[in-house]
């Protein structure tokens, strides 16, 4: 129980410190969540012995697995709400624009779990944030982290794909 107390107080922490350093932009979820390509690619490198895996898709939601196996971690892997879609087009990943909304949008703080060697399912509701998805070739990513008994953690993104027919 004081680890996941100890997970929201921290999670809590950071979002407060990240919305304190926002500049006038009206979106915090582009600048704070997603990360450089360089920061990407450096993260990507852990290996955790995670996969992220979706099923039951539609063109306004999905189940995310986070599965762990193989790896001994020597903390307690999780993650939070935030999520992004990206779609492949012309070769490449791009970033889809949030639908338009007459209110500010907000990440809630809770810290999914992923037990070590064992899954976490999250029922993804993509349109609250995107509106329905056309057809085509997306991605979801996630934040990954892991906290470690002296205080410090690390986190990678990773993703997983999937077709809207």
């Amino acid at each position: 129980m004081k680890k996941v107390l100890a997970i929201i107080l921290a999670a809590m922490l950071l979002f407060t410190l990240s919305a304190c350093n926002t500049s006038g932009s009206e979106s915090l979820y582009e600048e704070d969540v997603l990360p450089d390509e360089d920061t990407v690619e450096a993260e990507i490198d852990l290996d955790w012995g995670l996969e992220l895996s979706v099923d039951n898709i539609s063109t306004t939601g999905l189940t995310l697995t986070i599965e762990q196996s193989g790896v001994e971690i020597n903390g307690e892997l999780w993650t939070g709400s935030p999520y992004w879609i990206e779609l492949y087009k012309d070769g490449e990943w791009k970033s889809i624009e949030e639908t338009p909304s007459e209110y500010e949008r907000a990440w809630t703080m809770e810290a999914y779990i992923i037990p070590l060697n064992g899954k976490t399912e999250m029922d993804v509701n993509i349109e609250w944030l995107y509106g329905e998805l056309p057809a085509g070739h997306y991605r979801i990513g996630k934040d990954i982290s892991v906290s470690y008994a002296a205080g410090n953690r690390d986190s990678q993104i990773l993703y997983a794909e999937f077709d809207i027919q």
